[in-house]
């Protein structure tokens, strides 16, 4: 009688792989679900820029091709006390992992440009997802991050290719300030083009390995400060839940925030007075709707309220972060 033996260890590495097999064919499996649930006539959008009450602006860079200025950029935003989101392909990462670990390193934000740089506009679902989850691959073997972020390679999209990124758990990001910084612009026509376009909640992008972005960059930081903006890495500006994006791209809030908040705050809620830090099954806070002495108005309008604080009661409930939602309520009771 034949008997087969295995180690425990060889045992544990196979179970491992067969949950990373399963894992990937799960993503793989929503990811189509979601491109194929799409009704005919469904227009999906990335998001081109985000409804915000505060003033910060997306700052994006894509990384494709060279390496040229990575120093440099670093240098620009570090002085300028300024993060930023890279979207680098897979292929960036095989030539210059470095430079990718130097990003990470000084906390900007990285994010997925796709494996190898191909037209996704029309691409098969399965090649799309392949190319995606690769570039995934060695962004999270050399951040350590799995990114979360998806920009399109030439900036194209269709329904089907962000519905497919979609469903593999991205937001699909695009841009509303372009400065076509790789047509060869002298530094000056890129920062106008930044500038002018640039508002609250604006997107910008830009490319490395580009001496005349190097060179618009530092005076493009300074001008966006003193039109009160603060670039911010992508991430951190966007919304995770609880949105619609117009037809514009325009990513908006569009959640009752009253009502929202009052199930997390029911008076009758046994979990009201807990000490339990779940946000999901109630208030930390200790603490009725009606004892916070901040008005929320019935619906997503905020006008009542300054705008800096209205925006950070939405990014507090995006965050559940019910204990900061307790420090503005304080704070707005002692103005």
């Amino acid at each position: 009688m034949f008997v087969f033996s295995i180690s425990k260890k060889k045992a544990l590495r196979a179970g491992v792989l067969v949950l990373a097999l399963f894992a990937i064919a799960a993503i793989t499996i929503a990811a189509i679900l979601t491109a194929v649930d799409i009704s005919a006539g469904e227009n999906r959008l990335p998001i081109y820029s985000v409804e915000r009450a505060d003033n910060k602006v997306g700052l994006s860079f894509n990384c494709a091709w060279g390496n040229s200025n990575t120093d440099e950029l670093l240098e620009i935003l570090s002085t300028a006390g300024v993060r930023a989101t890279f979207f680098v392909t897979g292929e960036f990462c095989d030539k210059f992992p470095e430079d990718v670990r130097k990003f990470a390193a000084a906390g900007h934000e990285i994010a997925n440009h796709s494996n190898a740089h191909p037209h996704i506009k029309g691409m098969n679902i399965n090649s799309l997802i392949a190319d995606t989850k690769e570039a995934e691959r060695k962004i999270t073997m050399l951040t350590k991050k799995q990114p979360k972020l998806y920009r399109g390679p030439y900036g194209e999209h269709d329904t089907t290719s962000v519905a497919t990124i979609e469903g593999m758990g991205y937001k699909f990001i695009q841009w509303s300030a372009d400065s076509i910084d790789w047509q060869g612009p002298d530094s000056e026509t890129i920062k106008r083009r930044i500038i002018d376009k640039s508002v609250a909640g604006s997107i910008l992008l830009f490319h490395n390995d580009l001496e005349n972005t190097t060179q618009a960059l530092p005076e493009i930081l300074t001008e966006l400060k003193k039109k009160g903006l603060e670039p911010t890495p992508v991430g951190e500006m966007i919304y995770y839940n609880d949105y619609h994006i117009d037809n514009t791209g325009k990513q908006i809030f569009s959640v009752n925030v009253y009502s929202e908040l009052s199930s997390y705050l029911e008076p009758d809620s046994p979990d009201v007075a807990g000490d339990s830090p779940d946000a999901t099954g109630g208030s930390p806070v200790g603490a009725t709707l009606a004892e916070i002495p901040i008005e929320i108005p019935s619906e997503y309008d905020l006008s009542s309220l300054d705008p800096q604080l209205a925006q950070e009661i939405l990014d507090a409930y995006q965050n559940h972060d019910f204990s900061e939602l307790e420090r503005l309520a304080k704070e707005n009771a002692e103005k």
